[in-house]
């Protein structure tokens, strides 16, 4: 399982919990109150355990690929649509995927600009003769 980053949070609100599970909120908080996903309330505030939510992710995906690797049954009528309730949730674990991949490779992006920035002052700063503005 994939460790938090420095700095993240270990919990969640209700909405990123669900955009991250491809659920509603709702479904969310049933799951909390149900006691099959992780969290705390405090007052009408419910905050889910980010732990919780990656492995909830992890056993989705887990099972979606052990369901692939026994193979697919039957292809949409309607083309790219898909036919049954299982295609459905292994195109939105692939969808979770693959926003979960797009968002690290924003923070990875937005990091190697963050030091080219910096790398681009010490350079200025090297050139630039003390006292003259360049």
């Amino acid at each position: 399982m994939a460790q938090l980053p420095n700095g993240a949070s270990p919990w969640l609100s209700v909405r990123e919990a669900a955009d991250l599970l491809g659920l509603t909120p709702d479904a969310v908080r049933k799951r909390f109150a149900s006691g099959r996903l992780d969290g705390e309330a405090s007052g009408n505030v419910v905050r889910i355990s980010a732990t919780a939510v990656e492995r909830q992710r992890a056993d989705l995906l887990r099972r979606l690929n052990a369901r692939d690797a026994r193979g697919t049954q039957g292809a949409s009528p309607a083309g790219d649509l898909p036919s049954t309730a299982d295609e459905r949730d292994r195109l939105r674990a692939e969808l979770i995927a693959a926003k979960a991949s797009a968002q690290a490779l924003a923070q990875a992006n937005a990091a190697a600009l963050d030091m080219s920035r910096a790398q681009l002052d010490a350079i200025q700063q090297f050139l630039t003769p003390s006292g003259i503005d360049g």
